[in-house]
C-alpha cells in the first residue's frame, strides 16, 4: 500500500515537471480534456475489467489518472496566463492606467517599484471590445478598456486579454528585466522621478499616465531568470510611470480598513517604522527582512558574505523561520492547554498544538508578506498536522509527497524553484537519516541541552552534505565553510536576533540593542567570506546529470553499510568535475575557441574560452553604487561555465558601459592579467583579485600578440601614434578602444572584436591592416550599432559573414541605428542582437547547421519566454541609408565625459 501512495503522488509530481518543461502550451483546453478522457478510460476498464481494480493494473491506471490530472491543471493555468498580453501598439507610448497598488512598494537602488492591479486603461482603438481589431495608435477617440478585456490582430487565431497585474517603476530600473531606460523626450528625466515619486500604500487607487511593454530581460547561463519570475507571479507586462509632459499621478482613492491588502498596508507601516527607528541601514535592512520579509534593503555586500558561508538562509524570512515559530507557538499553547483540565477535555492537547503550530506558522507568512517560500512551507506544515491527526501513522514519504502535490496545486510554477527543492529535501534528507529526534521525559537539564548539541549538528552535517549536490546543480557553488558558519549563526539568530526583532515591534528599543551583534556578526562573516576556499563551484549541467548527481547525495545519507555509499561518489562527482557530455555549452577543444557575447544590456562583455584558458573582453555597465553588470550577470555566468581564473581581463576602454562590472569580477575570482587603455591612475588598476592579489596591468597596442591552446590572439588598435596623441590629449575614450582579433588553428576562423572604435580608428586600420589583417568570420559591431562608426570600407575590409550587435533593449541612443544595420543588410551579412538572442554563443569547430551560433534564449526555452522581434528586416532598410559617418580630418580635444546623446 506505501508503493501505491508514494507512486500515486509522484505521479501528479511527474505530470507537473512535464508540462513545465514544454517549450509552448498550446491549447489551453487540453488540460480538462486529457484528464477527463483518461479518467473515463480507467472507469470503463475498471467496469468491464473488475481485475483492473486490484493490483499492479489499478495502481497503473490511478497513477496514470494523477499524472494527467497534475499535467492538466497547469496546462490550463499556464494558458490563462499566456493569454494575458500587453499589445505591442501600446508598447513604449503613453497611456493612462487605473490601478490599485497590489504589493508593498519595494525601494532599490535606482528608484521605486511596485505591482499593479490594473483596473483600466485608456487608449484609442479601432473596433469595440472583443472585436476582430486589437488597441492601436489610429486617429480614434479614446476608450476605456477594462483588465481582461479580450483583444486580436486580424491575423490572430485566438484572443489576447489585457494584462490584469504589472510591474511599475519610478526611476531607471536595471535589473528583473529591465535593461536600460526606454526612448523618451529628453530621457524623461527619470532620476527626477524617482524623487518625486508620490507615496504609495497597498489598496490605494491611482491613475498614472505609464509607458509599457511585454516582459523581457537578460538572458544568459547561470543568471537571475527574470521573465520567468514575472510570469510565476502573474506580472505580464512592465515600465515605468511617465512624469514630465503629463498630467500629474492622481489619487483616486486612498486606502481603507475594507479596502484589499490590508496585510501589506501593515507591513508598509512597519517598515516605516524599523527605517525610523533604526538609523544603521545594515542592521534595518536585516531585521526588516527577519520580520516583514522585506529583502530589498540588505546590502549587495552582505549578501555575498551570506551567500558565500551558506548562511543566506537566516537572513529573510525562510521555512527555518516559518517552522520554528509554529513550533514556539505549539509548544507554548500545549503548556497553556495542559494546565486546563476543562479545555483538555474539550480538545485533546496534541490536536490542539497542531492546530495552533499551524495558525502561527500561517500568521508569520502572512506578515512575511504570503510569498511563495512562506506558502509552501506553512502547505507542507498543515498536511504534516493534518495526517499526524488522524487515527493513522502515516509514512513519511506520503506525508512529504502529499505536501508537495499540495504546494503544487496552489503554484504549479514552485518546481522550477530552487527552494522548493531544498526545503523538501532538506525534510526528507532528515528523516532519511534516520535521527530519533524525540526526547525521553525526565532527563536532567545537562542531558537535554547535550541531546539537543548532537541533534543540531547532526542536522547540520546531514544538511550541509545532503544539500551540497542542489546547491551545485541550482547555483553553481556550495559553501565550504557553510557547516561551520551555521553551528554558529542557527543559534544566534534563531534564539536571541530574530525573537529580539520579532519583539521590537512592540519595543522597538529592542533594536537598539541589536546593532552592535549583527554588525560584529555580519563582519565576521565577511571576513569568513574572504578566505580563498570559503566556497567551491561547478559549472551548470544538463538535467541528467544533475539528477544522477542528486540521487548519489541522498545515497550517501541513507542508512546503508558504508560499503554501498561508495557507489554513490561517482554521481557526485559528476557535479565537480563534469564532462562535456553533461555540459549544455561545453568548452571547445584544442586549437578552437568559443564566443559568448553576454547578454549584458547597453553596453558590452564577451567571454572568449580556449581549451585551458579563458578571457573577457568588457564587463558590462554599471547602473548605481553596489548594482553593476559584473555581480548581476558575469559572476553568475563565468561560475555556470566553469571559469574559477581570468588569465586575462581586457578592458576596451574607460566607458562606464565597459568598465562598470570590472571591479566585481575582479574581486569574485583569480584574474592572472589585466589589459586595458585605462589612464594611469584609474580605480581598477588597485583592485585585488579573490587570491588578494592585485592583477598586473599592461596597455594594449598593435601588434601585441599571444596564442593559447594553439588558438591566436593579436591586438590590432591603438596604435602607438594612437597613445601619443593621446597623451597630448587628442584622442577621445572611443578612440583609443582597444581592438582584439581571435583566430583559431584549425580551419583559420576569426571574431574581431572591436569595443566602441569610431570612424578614425576603423580608417587607421584598414588602411595599416587591409583586408589581409582584418577578414573575419564574426565582426562584433562597433560601438554598439552607433552611426559614429561601421564605415563601408572598414565592413568590407572585414567581410564577415556574421555581425553581433550588443545593445540595450529600447535604449535611449537608438542603438542599432537602421542606416547602420542596412550596410550590413546590403551586404547580405547576417545580424545577430542580443536583445532578441540573449547571450550568443559560437564555436570555430561548429558545423553548417550552427555555424552562426546558437542563441541561449532558444536554448533556454520555456513557454514563459518573450521572444522579442527585430527592430527591422533587411528588406525595409536597404536602399533607405543616410550617408555614413566620414574619418575625422583633425584629431579633437580629448575630454573626460560619460555617455551623452552626442554617443548616438
Amino acid at each position: 500500500m506505501l508503493v501505491h501512495w508514494v507512486a500515486a503522488l509522484g505521479a501528479w509530481l511527474l505530470g507537473v515537471a512535464v508540462q513545465l518543461q514544454q517549450r509552448s502550451v498550446g491549447d489551453g483546453r487540453w488540460g480538462l480534456g486529457l484528464p477527463l478522457l483518461f479518467f473515463l478510460v480507467a472507469g470503463v476498464l475498471s467496469w468491464r475489467a473488475p481485475a483492473c481494480r486490484r493490483g499492479w493494473r489499478g495502481a497503473l491506471l490511478v497513477c496514470l489518472c494523477m499524472a494527467s490530472t497534475g499535467w492538466g491543471q497547469a496546462q490550463w493555468r499556464a494558458a490563462q496566463r499566456l493569454a494575458q498580453v500587453w499589445p505591442e501598439a501600446w508598447s513604449q507610448r503613453a497611456v493612462v492606467m487605473t490601478g490599485r497598488v497590489d504589493a508593498m512598494p519595494q525601494q532599490q537602488a535606482w528608484g521605486r517599484r511596485v505591482e499593479v492591479e490594473v483596473l483600466s486603461v485608456e487608449e484609442t482603438g479601432p473596433g469595440t471590445r472583443d472585436r476582430p481589431a486589437s488597441p492601436s495608435n489610429s486617429a480614434s477617440t479614446p476608450r476605456q478598456w477594462q483588465a481582461g478585456d479580450r483583444w486580436r490582430l486580424p491575423g490572430m487565431a485566438s484572443h489576447a486579454v489585457l494584462p490584469e497585474r504589472v510591474s511599475l517603476s519610478w526611476g531607471t530600473p536595471s535589473t528583473k528585466g529591465y535593461r536600460t531606460r526606454p526612448a523618451s523626450a529628453e530621457d524623461d528625466n527619470d532620476e527626477d522621478a524617482a524623487a518625486t515619486a508620490p507615496p504609495l500604500m497597498p489598496g490605494q487607487v491611482w491613475r498614472w499616465t505609464v509607458m509599457l511593454q511585454a516582459p523581457d530581460g537578460l538572458v544568459n547561463p547561470g543568471g537571475f531568470d527574470s521573465e520567468r519570475w514575472m510570469f510565476e507571479h502573474a506580472l505580464r507586462a512592465q515600465g515605468k510611470v511617465v512624469t514630465r509632459g503629463v498630467p500629474p499621478s492622481t489619487l483616486l482613492r486612498p486606502a481603507t480598513a475594507w479596502s484589499p491588502g490590508l496585510i501589506d498596508r501593515w507591513r508598509t507601516q512597519l517598515r516605516e517604522r524599523i527605517n525610523t527607528h533604526v538609523t544603521d541601514a545594515r542592521v534595518a535592512g536585516l531585521i526588516a527582512g527577519l520580520t516583514i520579509g522585506e529583502q530589498s534593503a540588505i546590502g549587495a555586500d552582505d549578501w555575498d558574505a551570506l551567500r558565500d558561508t551558506g548562511t543566506a538562509h537566516l537572513a529573510a524570512i525562510s521555512g527555518l523561520h516559518i517552522t520554528m515559530m509554529g513550533l514556539a507557538v505549539s509548544g507554548g499553547v500545549s503548556w497553556f492547554w495542559r494546565r486546563r483540565p476543562g479545555l483538555v477535555h474539550l480538545i485533546p492537547t496534541p490536536a490542539i498544538a497542531q492546530i495552533s503550530g499551524v495558525l502561527g506558522a500561517w500568521c508569520y507568512a502572512l506578515l512575511a508578506g504570503w510569498g511563495i517560500p512562506a506558502q509552501r512551507t506553512v502547505v507542507m506544515l498543515a498536511v504534516v498536522a493534518l495526517l499526524r491527526m488522524g487515527a493513522r501513522r502515516w509514512p513519511w514519504p506520503v506525508v512529504l509527497l502529499a505536501a508537495a502535490m499540495m504546494v503544487t496545486v496552489l503554484d504549479p510554477w514552485a518546481l522550477n524553484q530552487a527552494g522548493f527543492w531544498l526545503s523538501f529535501a532538506a525534510v526528507g534528507l532528515l528523516m532519511l537519516s534516520g535521527q530519533d529526534s524525540t526526547t525521553p521525559p525526565g532527563l536532567p537539564w545537562r542531558q537535554r541541552l547535550q541531546r539537543m548539541g548532537r541533534e543540531m549538528a547532526h542536522t547540520q552535517i546531514v544538511a550541509s552534505t545532503g544539500l551540497a549536490p542542489l546547491s551545485l546543480v541550482f547555483f553553481q557553488q556550495v559553501s565550504v565553510v557553510g557547516l561551520l558558519a551555521n553551528l554558529v549563526c542557527i543559534p544566534v539568530f534563531s534564539f536571541i536576533i530574530t525573537p529580539m526583532a520579532l519583539i521590537g515591534l512592540v519595543i522597538p528599543g529592542l533594536w537598539d540593542l541589536l546593532v552592535p551583534l549583527v554588525n560584529g556578526l555580519m563582519s565576521a562573516l565577511s571576513s569568513l567570506a574572504e578566505w580563498r576556499w570559503a566556497s567551491v563551484s561547478g559549472a551548470m549541467v544538463v538535467f541528467w546529470a544533475g539528477a544522477l548527481g542528486l540521487m548519489g547525495g541522498a545515497w550517501l545519507l541513507a542508512p546503508v553499510p558504508k560499503s554501498w555509499k561508495l557507489v554513490a561518489l561517482p554521481a557526485v562527482l559528476f557535479l565537480l568535475w563534469p564532462t562535456s557530455a553533461s555540459l549544455p555549452l561545453p568548452g571547445p577543444p584544442q586549437g578552437h575557441a568559443q564566443i559568448m557575447a553576454v547578454d549584458i544590456g547597453q553596453g558590452t562583455a564577451v567571454l572568449v574560452r580556449t581549451a585551458r584558458h579563458a578571457l573577457l573582453y568588457d564587463a558590462g555597465p554599471r547602473t548605481s553604487p553596489g548594482n553593476d553588470a559584473g555581480r548581476r550577470v558575469l559572476i553568475g555566468l563565468l561560475r555556470a561555465q566553469g571559469v574559477t581564473r581570468l588569465d586575462t581581463l581586457l578592458i576596451s576602454h574607460g566607458d562606464i558601459d565597459h568598465v562598470g562590472g570590472a571591479a566585481s569580477v575582479v574581486k569574485s575570482l583569480p584574474v592572472s592579467a589585466l589589459m586595458s587603455s585605462l589612464e594611469d591612475g584609474h580605480e581598477l588598476l588597485s583592485v585585488r583579485d579573490r587570491e588578494g592579489l592585485v592583477p598586473p596591468h599592461q596597455r594594449c597596442h598593435a601588434g601585441q600578440r599571444w596564442q593559447w591552446d594553439g588558438v591566436s590572439f593579436e591586438v590590432l588598435h591603438p596604435s602607438r601614434e594612437d597613445w601619443a596623441e593621446q597623451e597630448q590629449g587628442r584622442r577621445s575614450d572611443n578612440a583609443m578602444s582597444c581592438v582584439l582579433r581571435v583566430q583559431a588553428a584549425q580551419g583559420r576562423r576569426s571574431v574581431l572584436l572591436t569595443g566602441d572604435v569610431e570612424a578614425q580608428g576603423e580608417a587607421g586600420m584598414v588602411e595599416a591592416l587591409g583586408p589581409a589583417g582584418l577578414a573575419s568570420e564574426v565582426l562584433m559591431v562597433p560601438h554598439h550599432g552607433s552611426h559614429t562608426s561601421s564605415t563601408t570600407g572598414f565592413i568590407e575590409a572585414v567581410a564577415p559573414q556574421l555581425a553581433v550587435v550588443q545593445s540595450g533593449a529600447r535604449n535611449r541612443y537608438g542603438h542599432p541605428h537602421a542606416d547602420v544595420m542596412s550596410r550590413y543588410h546590403r551586404r547580405r551579412i547576417e545580424v545577430v542582437r542580443s536583445t532578441t538572442c540573449g547571450a550568443w554563443v559560437w564555436r570555430t569547430d561548429m558545423g553548417p547547421a550552427t555555424q552562426h551560433g546558437r542563441c541561449w534564449r532558444e536554448l533556454s526555452g520555456g513557454y514563459w519566454r518573450t521572444m522579442p522581434t527585430q527592430a527591422e528586416a533587411p528588406d525595409e532598410v536597404a536602399d533607405s541609408a543616410p550617408e555614413e559617418p566620414r574619418p575625422a580630418r583633425k584629431p579633437v580635444r580629448r575630454k573626460r565625459r560619460t555617455k551623452t546623446e552626442a554617443d548616438a
